[in-house]
C-alpha cells in the first residue's frame, strides 16, 4: 500500500472578489513519485502549490474551503472559510 504524503480536497478556491480558480478539486501524491503540473497561465498551478505549503491562506488573502492534509505527518490542517484568516486554523494532532 501507498503512503499518501499529500492530500488535496478542495470545494472551492478562489482570490477575493473574483471567480473560482479552483472548484470540486481533489488530489493525492504518494511518497516517491514525482509530480508535474502542467497547464495555461492562470490556471492554478501556482495557486495549487502556494495552498499545499501554506502560504494561501496565511500570506496571500484567498478565499479556501477545504483540507490540505499530510497523512504521515503529526499535523493535519483543515480550512474552512477563510475569510476570517488566521481564527479558521485548525490543526489536529495524530
Amino acid at each position: 500500500m501507498e503512503k499518501k504524503a499529500v492530500q488535496i480536497n478542495c470545494n472551492y478556491f478562489k482570490y477575493t472578489n473574483e471567480e473560482n480558480l479552483l472548484e470540486d478539486f481533489s488530489m493525492e501524491i504518494n511518497y516517491g513519485e514525482i509530480t508535474l503540473l502542467s497547464g495555461l497561465s492562470g490556471c492554478g498551478k501556482s495557486s495549487l502549490l502556494y495552498l499545499i505549503n501554506g502560504i494561501v491562506p496565511r500570506v496571500i488573502n484567498a478565499d479556501f474551503n477545504g483540507e490540505v492534509l499530510f497523512p504521515q505527518m503529526m499535523v493535519n490542517i483543515r480550512l474552512r472559510d477563510t475569510k476570517w484568516k488566521e481564527q479558521f486554523i485548525k490543526a489536529s494532532w495524530n
